[in-house]
Formats: structure tokens, sequence, C-alpha cells
């Protein structure tokens, strides 16, 4: 069966070869137009592979950047969600900070009217001394310290306020 066969195609070839012979100039100037055209389609329908496999990697590609950028939307909306946690956490620590500095101030203004009426006190029960006694003068310094710390503590306030927005 194989002799057969092989005596097939050598007797195919070797017609056409002789029909190859026998073909005129504008036939055998077709056939290798032909030829070419065929030639130049093999490497169309090639390049066509190589573009729609490039499609396919670019499709890929979008699908993958669609996922990730969903999964980057999620994230940012949860840190967005956790900042603004902060946010108020950080807003409730500085009227924290508000309450306890006002505290200072009331308590602060309270010593320094308590030191004023010592003071006061010590002053006209010794009108006559043109020097304040040892202790007046202490008092006077404790007076100046207090009026400082209330003038420190409500630039706090002040500042606390400006960052609370109140």
């Amino acid at each position: 069966m194989e002799k057969n066969t092989q005596k097939v195609r050598e007797a195919r070839r070797a017609a056409l070869e002789s029909l190859k012979a026998k073909e005129s100039p504008e036939v055998r100037l077709l056939r290798t137009e032909c030829e070419e055209l065929e030639e130049r389609v093999r490497g169309i329908n090639q390049d066509k592979s190589a573009m729609e496999e490039s499609l396919a990697t670019v499709l890929e590609s979008t699908s993958n950047l669609t996922l990730e950028k969903q999964v980057l939307e999620t994230e940012l909306d949860e840190l967005m969600a956790n900042s603004e946690e902060m946010q108020n956490e950080h807003r409730d620590q500085l009227l924290d900070q508000l309450k306890e500095q006002q505290k200072l101030v009331g308590s602060l203004s309270e010593r320094l009217r308590k030191q004023r009426s010592v003071v006061q006190t010590s002053i006209n029960s010794n009108p006559s001394e043109s020097e304040p006694s040892k202790e007046a003068k202490v008092f006077q310094e404790d007076i100046y310290v207090l009026q400082k710390l209330v003038y420190e503590a409500g630039l706090e306030v002040e500042k606390l306020r400006a960052e609370l927005g109140i």
C-alpha cells in the first residue's frame, strides 16, 4: 500500500513538472505572482495572530487594572472613614484639653483673687509702713506668677478654640 501511495505521489509530481515545462511565460508569471501573494497572506496571518495575542494581553491587563482600581478605591474609602474617625477622636481630645484648660484658668483666677485679697489686707493693715513686708512681696510675686499663668492658659484656650473652630 505504501509503495502504491509513493508511486502515485511520484507520478503526480512528474505530471506537474511536465505541465510546468509546457506552461507559457504568462502562466508562469501568474503562478509566481500567486505564490508571492500566498506568501504575503501567510505573513499577514502571522501578524494577525500576533496582534490577537497582543490584544488578549492588553485586555487581560485592562481587566487586572480595573480590579486593582476597585481594590484601591475600597482601601481609599476605608482610609477616609478611618481618617474621619481619627479627626473626631482628635477633636474630642482637644475639647477635653480645652475643658481642662478652662478649669485651670478658673482655679488660677480664684487663687489670684484670694492672693490679691490677702495682699490688700496686708497693705491696709500696715498703711504706715513705706516698704511692703516680706510676706507682701512674696504675695506680690505669687500674684505676678499667677497672672502670667492665667494669661498663658488663656492663650492655650484660644489656641484650642481656634483648632476646634469654636
